[in-house]
């Protein structure tokens, strides 16, 4: 399944078998790319 999905479905990191930073990692990069906030593109 979709990281994306799981994360908007409210899954939590330890669930995922991710550490918070990966998954701040992966929502910033998200964010980033969908131009919601300023990145270093």
């Amino acid at each position: 399944m979709d990281l994306t999905k799981l994360i908007a479905d409210g899954k939590s990191n330890k669930a995922l078998f991710l550490t918070e930073g990966t998954v701040k990692n992966y929502v910033t990069r998200v964010l980033e790319k969908l131009d919601l906030i300023a990145g270093q593109s």
